[in-house]
């Protein structure tokens, strides 16, 4: 999904999840990788860019009532994921 690009390219990707949930009306959702894109982060250990970015999909699949489950990609671990 690679959130963190910028604000418009994060806004489309939510309408775009929520569009497709509504219609699909799926059980889980499993997110294999690239939540965020870690490349744009900006290497600051205290800036907590995947937390706060990751926080966006998180909310969405609260608001759409969704379970869900993540396995890190690499753009993750080149963010701060794994701090």
């Amino acid at each position: 999904m690679h959130f963190g690009e910028n604000h418009y390219a994060d806004t489309l990707t939510m309408k775009a999840i929520t569009a497709w949930v509504n219609k699909e009306k799926p059980d889980f959702i499993a997110v294999t990788g690239d939540l965020v894109s870690g490349f744009i982060w900006d290497r600051n250990p205290n800036s907590k860019f995947w937390e706060h970015e990751a926080e966006k999909f998180a909310h969405k699949m609260k608001e759409l009532n969704i379970a869900w489950g993540f396995v890190p990609g690499d753009h993750d671990y080149e963010a701060d994921a794994d701090q």
